[in-house]
């Protein structure tokens, strides 16, 4: 029942609670699973999951409206999880080991392209509403938080690619530091420099560009 005490479902359910990062939405468990309904008791989310979340996408002006669900089913490799956006829409089938999206990525409308970095047999991969941009090849997948630009590693090499899928530095580098103006790598004692394109500089381009 609400505040008022009015009827929003029948006792059908097993439990209810709120469902976390999704305002005014309620996850329910029926029969041993879990679906969604909103807070006038209307089904948003057939209760056939064994688990749901929301995204934990957030803006200060749509707060989690934009917040989409991550949907995980049980497997005899342990749980799969897929991705469905706030329109409900279904982005990845529920076959990947983990998923998180992303949100800030500068050149990236997050709140109208959904960006996820997702692991698939033990590869992550980023995927961009339902089009792969980085295949599902590395150990890891680190957004830099510098214009557009991803880490990538791979059997303890490092590279970078941007949010469209190109690779601006390939996975050949022991160690990779992104800055602001530049990108620092390391091979053995071979110390190199690339402006944010991939191109290779002089480390006394780079030095004027630091003061």
């Amino acid at each position: 029942i609400d505040l008022k005490g009015n009827l929003i479902t029948k006792p059908i359910y097993d439990s209810i609670e709120g469902l976390r990062n999704k305002e005014g939405e309620l996850l329910i468990l029926k029969d041993g699973k879990y679906g969604v309904i909103n807070t006038k008791g209307a089904e948003l989310l057939k209760a056939k999951y064994d688990y749901i979340s929301g995204d934990e996408y957030y803006t200060e002006e749509s707060k989690f409206a934009l917040s989409g669900y991550v949907l995980g089913m049980k497997t005899t490799d342990g749980y799969r999880y897929g991705y469905m956006n706030y329109k409900r829409s279904m982005l990845l089938d529920t076959e990947y080991n983990d998923i998180i999206r992303l949100g800030g990525i500068d050149f990236e409308d997050t709140d109208k392209d959904i960006l996820l970095v997702a692991q698939k047999n033990g590869q992550y991969g980023l995927v961009k509403n339902k089009k792969v941009l980085i295949d599902f090849r590395y150990q890891a997948i680190y957004y830099s938080g510098i214009e557009n630009l991803f880490l990538v590693t791979r059997n303890t090499k490092t590279g970078v690619f941007n949010s469209l899928g190109e690779k601006i530095l390939s996975v050949k580098y022991d160690e990779i530091e992104i800055h602001e103006t530049y990108i620092k790598t390391k091979t053995g004692d071979e110390v190199a420099y690339y402006n944010l394109l991939g191109n290779r500089v002089d480390k006394s381009t780079i030095d004027e560009i630091k003061k």
